[in-house]
């Protein structure tokens, strides 16, 4: 019953889910690094911003500076949510590079240990601006909505209300600053 519980509340707390329509912005993180617990946990406490932490998940043990079960336990209870990032990440083989059985593999052990761990399994951010239409036919087979880059590339326009779309909501990179 906890678990049925626990799932029907995920389906809200997604940054998609637990707004009315109208304008969103939402920071999403990707990899789940752990200097994102000094820099967002203050965010968190002061303003209550939505905070998404893309996770990858063969790196829940928190190896590789990556966050580790504290750490996410203490943040997830400050409000950050954290979705899927894949399972296995590879730079050297990318998911625009695998086979649909190799995505099959990524995509529902990643979901499978995210809901394992009580977190929200519904979506995830794709890895390395992987656009291609069998990694997003899959990613959508395995969650309710997929993240991915902006289609137009780093300096692309955001979506405005009317334009989302749960199977491919682009985002738009700040790594370069703002403007």
């Amino acid at each position: 019953k906890q678990i049925a519980e626990t799932d029907d509340f995920r389906h809200f707390e997604s940054p998609i889910n637990r707004r009315e329509p109208g304008l969103l912005i939402s920071w999403v993180d990707d990899d789940g690094h752990s200097l994102v617990y000094n820099r967002f946990k203050p965010i968190l406490q002061d303003y209550n911003i939505p905070i998404t932490s893309a996770l990858v998940t063969s790196r829940l043990d928190g190896r590789m500076n990556h966050l580790n079960e504290e750490q996410r336990k203490e943040l997830q209870e400050l409000g950050m949510e954290f979705i899927s990032h894949s399972h296995l990440h590879d730079v050297n083989h990318k998911p625009d590079d695998m086979t649909e059985e190799e995505l099959e593999y990524d995509f529902s052990t990643s979901k499978e240990l995210l809901k394992k761990h009580g977190y929200n399994y519904r979506g995830i951010a794709i890895p390395f601006a992987s656009l291609s239409d069998l990694t997003i036919k899959v990613a959508n087979r395995y969650f309710d909505y997929v993240i991915g880059t902006t289609r137009g590339g780093v300096n692309a326009e955001a979506q405005i209300p009317g334009e989302l779309s749960n199977k491919y909501l682009w985002r738009v990179s700040v790594e370069n600053g703002f403007d």
